[in-house]
């Protein structure tokens, strides 16, 4: 399936996707605000910093989440974590190039994508629908394990069987 068609199939199985962004440069942050609404996806929250981030997040409820790692005041993720509190929001990290190594330290369950600055409008284009396309599987996943894991919980005890003639 192609990257557009998942983002169509997206837009036209859900509701509108909101993203909440974070980058430290204006014109960054404004290219890739437009950019995302020609895809078709509102950008509820922008910020400049990890704290705005947290603060203007506070009343909305992002879908996804994309941030730039390095931004001035705290890293980029964990401004992330902080907005997701106990949702499974996917987060896009943003990473300038010169800190790429630095990406495998980037661990958190919500990092669907990384990807490095600058960043080309080739990008965001097929990443955003591979990152919601990877969340939902990871959300799917994570609901059969509650099922089974209660299914478990709630199924009889083994019975002792009796030893076999010859053990």
């Amino acid at each position: 399936m192609r990257v557009a068609e998942m983002a169509m199939r997206y837009a036209i199985m859900n509701e509108t996707l909101t993203i909440a962004l974070a980058h430290d440069d204006l014109c960054v942050l404004t290219f890739f605000q437009s950019l995302l609404a020609e895809m078709g996806y509102v950008v509820c929250v922008t910020a400049r910093s990890g704290r705005d981030l947290i603060d203007a997040a506070a009343g909305s409820h992002p879908a996804l989440i994309m941030v730039r790692q390095e931004l001035p005041d705290m890293p980029g993720l964990a401004a992330a974590e902080v907005v997701a509190g106990e949702r499974a929001i996917p987060v896009i990290v943003l990473l300038n190039v010169q800190n790429v190594p630095a990406a495998g330290m980037i661990e958190s369950p919500l990092v669907a994508a990384i990807i490095t600055e600058p960043v080309k409008r080739a990008d965001l284009i097929s990443t955003v629908p591979l990152a919601i396309e990877r969340s939902r599987q990871q959300q799917q996943l994570r609901a059969e394990i509650q099922q089974i894991s209660a299914s478990l919980e709630n199924a009889p005890p083994p019975t002792a069987t009796e030893p076999r003639k010859g053990d």
